[in-house]
């Protein structure tokens, strides 16, 4: 098998196939890496410390906000001592909670004779923190065991073009405020989506008044966004209200795949459950659902596009981590295509319905002839071309 290989990527390279466009995709560093406050180091505190960073890095990596509340994930929970590649204890700085709405730079008294004496502001407490890193493929194999989803690291990024009242008109919230509204990439880091605010200047306030105005898409578009999350933030009968609409940001005439209306006492809630929201649909679109055994095939898969073995390395192990595979072989190179044979427990749809949602295979119909072959690929036939 090994010389078929060798002789397979031989022919891949003399074919010297064209590479084909990039996604925007972006691939998220740190999914697997955790760091929580502690109390102090000992080996109790440190297990239950454990217990909820995995929670937290299982909420990346399945795309589910509380995947603790599936009984499945708490066999996963329960051994999070395991999936450990390596922690450590740091030290860091935090903000102590202010006494009141605004905490002063400074403070001031007033002496014996009157006179006003200057204090420094109170001192920034420092807060024990576990941090550390979980084994990517031992924590993938159980997630997977669990029958949980799981996203991989490449993922669509998330742009937000939102309005919101200025004291004198409405602003938009770009990269020169993000230090304002901590809470929209706090929310996307929490769930590992790649996010980004309009650079400074580079939108006028008229263009960003519709989420289908045409120098909106076109700047979301430069800034290699796949999703564009488009809102208003206004007040209304004392309360907060978001109007929001998430849409891909390839085509002006493709409708928005979602929208919302809601409200709370404060902007900071909203705009973190629009961030979550836009997360869950996300989810719903790319993590690689559990495969659903009983459904065993052998399924034939044509790539095309792929040059050098680079490449064909990469598409090799994307398919072999897919759910459900058990085994893969390359068995062909027809007319510029990778033949793969593969075995899986699930069936051959949610075979072909994990690999379009992973992203990096494109659908496409089959050309003519090209199942002729003289080796016998699989019971079922799918055809893609590398992004």
């Amino acid at each position: 098998m090994a010389a078929l290989t060798r002789r397979l990527l031989l022919f891949v390279s003399l074919f010297g196939l064209a590479f084909a466009a990039q996604a925007a995709n972006k691939t998220v560093p740190g999914l697997y890496n955790f760091e929580v406050p502690v109390a102090n180091s000992s080996t109790a505190t440190r297990k239950k410390a454990l217990n909820e960073a995995l929670t937290q890095v299982l909420v990346r990596l399945t795309g589910e906000r509380k995947p603790q509340d599936n009984p499945a994930t708490q066999a996963v929970l329960e051994r999070a001592e395991s999936f450990v590649q390596q922690f450590g204890y740091v030290q860091r700085e935090v903000e102590s909670e202010p006494e009141t709405e605004t905490a002063p730079e400074a403070e001031t008294e007033v002496g014996p004779e009157g006179e006003t004496v200057a204090t420094e502001p109170p001192a920034p407490v420092i807060q024990l923190m576990l941090k550390g890193k979980f084994a990517k493929r031992p924590l993938d194999q159980a997630i997977r065991k669990a029958g949980l989803p799981i996203w991989g690291a490449e993922r669509p990024v998330l742009m937000a073009s939102i309005l919101a009242p200025g004291e004198a008109e409405e602003y938009l919230l770009d990269s020169s405020q993000a230090a304002n509204w901590p809470v929209l990439e706090d929310a996307a880091k929490q769930r590992g989506i790649p996010f980004a605010l309009p650079v400074q200047g580079s939108l006028p306030l008229e263009a960003a008044q519709t989420p289908d105005s045409p120098l909106l898409i076109a700047t979301a578009s430069q800034a290699d966004a796949d999703m564009l999350l488009w809102g208003r933030l206004f007040q209304q009968d004392g309360k907060w209200i978001l109007e929001t609409q998430l849409r891909r940001v390839g085509s002006l005439e493709e409708p928005p795949v979602a929208d919302w209306r809601m409200r709370s006492r404060e902007p900071e809630p909203l705009l973190r459950e629009a961030i979550q929201r836009s997360a869950d649909w996300l989810a719903s679109q790319y993590a690689l659902k559990a495969y659903v055994p009983g459904g065993e095939s052998i399924v034939g898969l044509w790539v095309r596009g792929v040059s050098g073995e680079a490449q064909y390395r990469q598409v090799e192990e994307h398919l072999r981590r897919l759910p459900g595979v058990e085994r893969l072989s390359l068995v062909a190179v027809v007319d510029g295509a990778l033949v793969f044979r593969a075995s899986t427990e699930a069936n051959a749809e949610q075979l072909d319905e994990n690999i379009r949602r992973s992203g990096k295979l494109i659908a496409e119909t089959m050309p003519p002839g090209a199942g002729r072959l003289s080796v016998w690929t699989g019971e079922y036939e799918f055809h893609y071309r590398l992004r």
